[in-house]
């Protein structure tokens, strides 16, 4: 065994504001949390979806929206009320 550890779940929070500001905010506060890092650290969400976007399905859709994508070795699930992380990756 190589002294490393394997560490899965699921971090979740509550999203307030779904302005794209606060999404993008809420993403990356909860993916340097659960990785247990600088926020700063992490690679841009707009690298990977288009943060206007976001805002714009969560705003104004009449239906109930639920976007996924993939993020810093996880995947990052956002609806109109909360954002979530799942995540399964090796800690050294």
């Amino acid at each position: 065994m190589s002294g490393e550890t394997s560490r899965a779940g699921t971090a979740e929070r509550p999203l307030g504001d779904p302005s794209r500001e606060n999404v993008i905010y809420e993403i990356i506060t909860l993916v340097a949390e659960v990785k247990e890092g600088d926020p700063l650290s992490l690679r841009p969400v707009s690298e990977v979806v288009d943060p206007e976007s976001i805002e714009t399905l969560l705003t104004g859709s009449k239906t109930d929206v639920d976007i996924a994508f993939p993020y810093e070795g996880g995947y990052v699930r956002v609806d109109e009320s909360r954002v979530w992380f799942e995540y399964d990756y090796d800690l050294p």
